[in-house]
């Protein structure tokens, strides 16, 4: 058996219709599991919550897009989504210490305002003919949609409009920390120059002087010393992980405190995914049975592995260069030899 990749088309194994193929690291869809535990054990967190600021930033902006306005529409929200989403890329771009990271940064750092000079927002979020091609960022949604308004639904602190399901807004329910209370503290954060920014957005044009005003305020990655704004989000984190659902769990609080628990008793150099899933498996072997996170983290582990080796076993198998068709016992006992000797173990072993 064998394969042989021509371009981005697989030409054989002759398994069925020929198909593109498709890079990445899921393959055989076995990490599908995986990903789907990560997202119950965690609810609401992805590999961009690390800038969690952005989570109160976009309940302020969506709370401040309604200010005045008797009705809305989709076009309308977009725009002012991206020429907030712009303006912030350009406010840490006027801070080059603290820009990595910043989604549309590279872009705001090549179209910084000149001295004297004001930078027109629209020439950065659409093109003449409308697209979002070679802008500061190429989906029309904007970073909001792409990667933070599924993460803030789930958390329960925004919600969809009524009559138009790209257009959200924070919600206000009682009994928990929702959109409209992360919108409010962040209003007591950056006090008067809000207005500065909305009215920025507004205008669509900006200068060097102005940005570098809002440098200290719009700190996506940093808080201040005792900031309530921060303690509010730490709350949010810890609450039950779905406050609208009946169901009442608490994962994600769980997971956190298991990190911290790995983190005191392992004294890792680095907090690293690897690190953390490998602990919580052997707490699962040798202590703790009983606790559906514990259980969760110990199975997230083991997919993970498995998927893991199961790709490592495929991409040999279509690296094979004997272009004749071999019998899969033959394939089976090659790659069962070679586990063996990895592994240092005979036939008469018994494995766990």
């Amino acid at each position: 058996m064998s394969s042989i990749a021509n371009k981005n088309t697989h030409v054989v194994p002759f398994w069925g219709k020929e198909s593109n193929l498709k890079v990445g690291l899921n393959q055989l869809g076995i990490r599908n599991v995986a990903e789907q535990m990560f997202a119950t054990l965690l609810p609401g967190l992805n590999n961009v919550s690390a800038r969690i600021r952005y989570y109160s930033f976009y309940c302020w902006l969506l709370s401040m897009f309604y200010k005045g306005k008797k009705d809305v529409d989709k076009k309308t929200f977009v725009t002012y989504i991206r020429k907030s989403e712009l303006l912030s890329a350009l406010i840490h771009a006027a801070n080059n210490q603290i820009s990595a990271g910043i989604p549309g940064i590279q872009y705001a750092q090549d179209n910084y305002p000149k001295e004297n000079a004001l930078y027109n927002l629209q020439l950065g979020i659409y093109n003449k003919d409308g697209s979002t091609s070679h802008t500061y960022w190429a989906m029309s949604g904007g970073v909001f949609r792409q990667y933070y308004s599924a993460s803030l639904v789930e958390l329960s602190l925004i919600a969809s409009n009524e009559k138009d399901s790209a257009i959200y807004n924070v919600r206000k329910d009682n009994g928990f920390i929702n959109g409209d209370c992360l919108a409010n503290e962040f209003q007591k954060s950056v006090g008067c120059d809000g207005e500065i920014f909305l009215s920025i957005v507004n205008k669509g044009v900006v200068s060097q002087e102005e940005l570098e005003k809002l440098v200290n305020s719009f700190k996506m990655k940093l808080f201040e010393d005792e900031s309530t704004e921060r303690n509010l989000l730490l709350e949010m984190l810890l609450q039950c992980d779905h406050p609208t659902s009946e169901d009442r769990t608490y994962f994600r609080k769980t997971t956190i405190k298991y990190i911290l628990q790995y983190l005191y008793e392992s004294q890792p150099e680095s907090l690293t995914s690897q690190g953390f899933a490998r602990y919580i498996y052997e707490l699962y072997l040798n202590k703790t049975k009983t606790d559906d996170t514990c259980w969760g983290w110990y199975a997230y582990y083991l997919d993970d592995n498995w998927q893991y080796q199961l790709t490592i076993i495929f991409q040999e198998m279509l690296q094979l260069t004997d272009v004749t068709w071999k019998p899969i016992d033959e394939v089976v006992s090659q790659l069962t030899d070679r586990i063996m000797e990895d592994f240092s173990v005979s036939q008469d072993c018994s494995v766990k």
